[in-house]
C-alpha cells in the first residue's frame, strides 16, 4: 500500500528554543508576525528572546 507521510516542521528562536512544530504546512504569516525586530544579522543578545509561543 501507498503510505503518505506528512512532514513535520519545527519554528526555532534565535536563541535556539523551539517556538512552534507541527505537521503539514507551517503558519507562514503567524511566524512573520512574532519574528522579533532586527537592526542587524543578530543584533542584540537578548532578540528573540520574547516568550511568545504560537
Amino acid at each position: 500500500p501507498t503510505c503518505h507521510l506528512i512532514p513535520p516542521y519545527l519554528s526555532l528562536r534565535l536563541d535556539g528554543r523551539v517556538r512552534g512544530s507541527g505537521v503539514g504546512y507551517p503558519p507562514w504569516q503567524a511566524f512573520v508576525a512574532q519574528l522579533p525586530p532586527v537592526k542587524g544579522m543578530w543584533s542584540g543578545l537578548l532578540d528573540g528572546m520574547d516568550g511568545r509561543v504560537l
